[in-house]
């Protein structure tokens, strides 16, 4: 069973103009799973939830960083064609 934690524990931000949360489920045992919630940005693309592919996280924090981190890469690869030189 998951249980969502409550929004104190979720990290909203902006990366290359895309909206991004990140948030962490418990999933037993002291064991977090990060949770990475895309919602706007990009041309043509709605609100989705981005697949993490390492969920081994002991932390609240460190999933949450771990889901962080995900979106970046998540970002980075579908705006590598756009110049982000200002």
């Amino acid at each position: 069973m998951t249980t969502h934690l409550p929004p104190s524990e979720r990290f909203a931000f902006v990366y290359r103009g895309c909206s991004m949360v990140c948030t962490a489920e418990f999933v037993g045992r002291a064991a977090y799973r990060p949770v990475v919630i895309y919602r706007f940005g990009l041309p043509e693309l709605g609100a989705t939830t981005v697949p993490v592919i390492d969920t081994s996280c002991t932390t609240i924090s460190a999933a949450i960083l771990r889901g962080q981190q995900t979106a970046m890469l998540w970002i980075n690869e579908r705006t590598r064609h756009l110049n982000w030189w200002f």
